[in-house]
């Protein structure tokens, strides 16, 4: 088993565990994350949240990490 990091806005490391081998879905299956620019929360993102078309020509992608605003955060803004 390994890990993913990621640094929030508060410089504290966060991390979850990850598969080496498996099922491309499931706990510990590669997923994209929405880190909060407000409180440093970080979101896991999943199939359906968004939509992506990677092209093989890129290269391998090991990590996607969005920075927004959490849904608590945004609706603490909006009122």
């Amino acid at each position: 088993m390994n890990a993913n990091g990621a640094e929030g806005n508060d410089h504290v490391w966060r991390y979850e565990p990850t598969r080496v081998t498996g099922p491309a879905d499931g706990p510990g299956a590669p997923h994209p994350h929405l880190l909060c620019v407000d409180c440093g929360s970080i979101t896991c993102l999943n199939e359906g949240d968004v939509t992506l078309k990677i092209v093989r020509s890129i290269g391998v992608i090991e990590e996607i990490l969005f920075k927004g605003h959490c849904a608590d955060c945004r609706d603490a803004e909006e009122k």
